[in-house]
């Protein structure tokens, strides 16, 4: 014990007398600097830590700075350079330098290009490491320290690179003879490496945001990350790329082999693909910055860009000669003046290149000029319809960023129309809802037939419910429904806040689990989910989201029949859509690509909506780019009734004739491997048959579902059956449906609900309205007559509730 009190006492003793020693003054401590000129450099920034070819390494100024530059001075020897401790940055270019193998620890920058390098120790904490033009054949350290993030040793004479440590974020190695790269780190973002001898490339990291590997001898690319923004491929032996990433912004790839080029994403705004062979261009976005491809062979475009900065005619910025075309599919300003692509014009057009007619805009005029401008807000999901001269519909475009288009039409006169009465809007500026334009030999293409609109009231919708999984007895499967206002669904500001509940009843051989990812949480009462909603306007596709568990005991065509019901206030202008029913079936398969129908069979005379959903997923093992569906409407469908309702990625809609073209370009689809949730889509849609069909009709649909230019997948024909039914059946299960009956009634109405018991009975007026409550009269009977003579003519809906949950049902009072 008395040992180690002794040990402890000594032991403070000395750290004592190591104390005042560092009080003491330093004495000064002199080294020859060998290199004049470094001397001379040292004497006039620090004049005070010198003595002739003496340096004072325990100075201050020189302890403690922390950069140093001293390129172009004629420096050949560095010697006294470890004695500045504290320097990060250091910058001894331009000089005649042999060796570099005594920095300190601290030197996180270092910059010794142009010199003559033999022997280079780097320390530990280096990041920045720049050594060009030192004609290095390998580069002269024992190792790259894995701090480093910049690696730049261009213009050398390189003829292999050490290996690189993760840490790295940027590669400079170009102008050397490198005939090959080692692996590259996982978190490199550029790689510039033009000028070698390289024959192909590694693997490329998921982070790399650019690639310059131009003037060397590669045949073939290897896969591109999606993280790539910027590609310079020329001037190499490349006869075929990968796919594009779907956020490329440039693609040089000049001087080279190719034959095609992939599908071009919209992203994109420099195209420089000039002394190739290509044939076709698939598709090229509508605006870019350049758009340089001279001396092909492309005989074909899908369209033509128009020129950010305005300037078309300038060859640096657009230049599409040398090609064998003869037309072209939309004028520019630097389209040489050829005409237009029209079809069956086998002199201007003989290869049958598509071509856009009519195209224009709907916005909302921001800045009142009543000019379509980039500040005016574009509208979403507008239908613009085209009728010919005889005043028949002959296509629809729905706007997607504001923009419309009409193509492939015959010379005639025709009308472009916006119908506002079926829209929650109105013309601005003055503006008719129609314009007249005509299409002739010299005016084949029509641009700027724009229509300022302003919302006229407020309205919320239901615009679809869909659902998402294998329907199957023992597995999870999503139901989503969508609600929108009028400012989200068209993109128009009406400047409205309205809250208020949404309830959604789910009946069926289903149990719920939970809310789908990135949904709202509803009040869950039995059957019944409800939402307490502040600002409908803040709704989005995927706020209403539920995951249900398809019962064991599900039998294959039991119903899951889903009823949704808006409850806004102050009340929005249109109360009719605030109700929606919807079924679907239990399956026994699954198809991912698919279409269905609701409702199935009909009466005779049938005048509603059939609502079809076109179900489609990617079940290949690699993205999807681009998706077109193609579906041929029925010849008793009512095409002027044709209703976008919902679709799970932005979609350009158009109806030609009776032919149905839904696109979704650069949809980047993963495949179900990936990502199985992801990998799925939809697009819904409803239609009127056309009055008065009789017993006996059927009405079928087949869609066609295009991935990338793969054949079409078929899906299955629907089919609608017009034949006698003995209910009016508005969304509820088989076991306990709501039956409301003569449906119109004018007189008497007779409400049944079948199996149960009715506890309460409301009727409402469109406008929401009570006109009827009958929750003391009932005395607990499944069914109920009541005299309704006395309403007004309209729709009014029944809404009844049982010990079971509630259910609504929609009719019609006559005169």
């Amino acid at each position: 014990m008395k040992n180690k009190k002794l040990h402890i006492i000594k032991k403070y003793f000395l750290l004592l007398f190591i104390l005042c020693l560092q009080l003491l003054p330093v004495k000064a401590q002199w080294v020859n600097i060998p290199d004049a000129n470094f001397v001379n450099y040292l004497t006039q920034n620090y004049p005070s830590c010198m003595n002739g070819n003496l340096m004072d390494t325990t100075c201050a100024y020189i302890f403690n700075e922390d950069s140093l530059i001293i390129s172009n001075l004629g420096i050949q020897n560095l010697y006294g350079i470890e004695y500045f401790k504290n320097i990060d940055y250091l910058n001894c270019s331009y000089n005649s330098i042999q060796n570099l193998s005594q920095l300190t620890n601290t030197v996180i920058s270092l910059n010794c290009s142009y010199n003559q390098i033999l022997s280079l120790v780097l320390p530990d904490s280096l990041e920045n490491l720049e050594c060009t033009n030192n004609q290095f054949v390998s580069l002269p350290m024992l190792m790259i320290p894995n701090s480093l993030k910049i690696l730049n040793c261009s213009n050398n004479q390189l003829t292999s690179l050490p290996s690189l440590p993760n840490s790295l974020k940027k590669l400079y190695c170009n102008y050397n003879n490198l005939s090959n790269l080692p692996i590259l780190p996982p978190n490199l973002k550029l790689i510039q490496c033009d000028h070698n001898q390289l024959a192909g490339l590694p693997q490329l990291p998921n982070t790399l945001i650019t690639l310059v590997c131009q003037t060397n001898q590669l045949s073939t690319l290897p896969s591109l990350p999606d993280s790539l923004i910027s590609l310079w491929c020329f001037e190499n032996q490349l006869t075929i790329l990968p796919p594009l990433p779907f956020g490329l912004k440039i693609l040089a790839c000049r001087y080279n082999q190719l034959t095609s080029l992939p599908l071009m994403p919209d992203s994109l705004k420099t195209l420089d693909c000039t002394y190739n062979q290509i044939n076709y261009l698939p598709n090229v976005p509508s605006v870019m910055d350049i758009f340089v491809i001279q001396h092909n062979n492309i005989s074909c475009f899908s369209n033509l860009p128009q020129i950010s900065n305005g300037n078309g005619t300038n060859s640096a910025n657009a230049n599409i000669s040398n090609n064998p075309f003869t037309c072209v599919p939309n004028q520019t300003s630097y389209s040489l003046g050829l005409p237009l692509c029209m079809d069956n014009d086998t002199v201007n057009n003989p290869n049958n290149c598509t071509n856009t007619n009519i195209t224009g805009s709907v916005f909302t005029d921001m800045n009142n000029d009543c000019v379509y401008n980039i500040a005016d807000v574009k509208t979403e999901n507008i239908p613009v319809r085209l009728f010919n001269s005889q005043n028949n519909l002959t296509a629809t475009s729905y706007t997607i960023n504001g923009v419309y288009s009409f193509a492939t039409l015959q010379p005639d006169t025709y009308h472009v129309k916006i119908d506002v009465n079926a829209l929650p809007i109105l013309m601005s500026c003055g503006q008719l809802n129609t314009q007249i334009v005509t299409l002739d030999s010299s005016n084949q293409t029509i641009t700027n037939i724009n229509f300022p609109i302003i919302c006229n009231e407020y309205d919320l919708n239901i615009n679809s419910i869909s659902h998402y999984g294998w329907v199957f007895p023992g597995q999870i499967h999503s139901l989503i429904t969508d609600i929108s206002s009028s400012d989200n669904w068209f993109n128009i500001n009406c400047d409205s806040l309205n809250s208020g509940t949404i309830t959604i009843q789910v009946n069926g051989p289903v149990t719920y689990i939970s809310p789908t990812n990135n949904s709202l949480t509803p009040t869950v009462n039995g059957n019944t989910f409800t939402y307490n909603i502040t600002d409908f306007n803040t709704l989005t596709p995927q706020s209403f989201g539920l995951q249900f568990l398809t019962d064991t005991t599900a039998q294959v065509n039991d119903q899951i029949c889903v009823h949704v019901e808006i409850n806004p206030t102050p009340i929005d202008a249109d109360t009719t859509n605030n109700v929606y029913d919807f079924c679907y079936n239990v399956v026994n398969s699954y198809d991912p690509n698919m279409k269905e129908v609701y409702p199935v069979n009909v009466s005779p005379g049938y005048d509603d909506w059939f609502t079809y959903t076109i179900h489609f997923q990617n079940t290949g093992n690699a993205p999807a780019f681009n998706i077109r569906l193609r579906d041929t409407l029925d010849a008793n469908l009512d095409i002027n009734t044709f209703e976008i309702r919902g679709y799970s990625h932005p979609a350009i809609v158009s109806i030609n004739g009776n032919n149905l073209t839904v696109r979704f370009n650069n949809i980047m689809l993963p495949d179900s491997t990936s990502d199985y949730e992801g990998s799925m889509g939809y697009f819904q849609y409803r239609i009127k048959p056309l009055p008065n069909l009789p017993l006996g009709t059927q009405i079928e649909n087949t869609a066609y579902i295009y991935f990338d230019y793969n054949a079409p997948i078929i899906t299955n024909t629907t089919q609608n059956n017009f034949q006698t039914v003995v209910s009016t059946f508005n969304g509820n299960d088989d076991t306990n449906h709501l039956k409301v009956f003569p449906n119109p009634a004018n007189e008497m109405l007779t409400i049944n609900l079948q199996n149960n018991n009715i506890e309460n009975c409301i009727i409402t007026n469109a406008l929401g309205q009570t006109v009827y409550n009958s929750a003391k009269e009932i005395n607990a009977n499944h069914k109920i007559q009541l005299k309704i003579d006395n309403l007004s003519v309209g729709v009014y809906f029944v809404k009844v509730r049982s010990g079971s949950g509630s259910y609504t049902a929609k009719f019609i009072k006559s005169e």
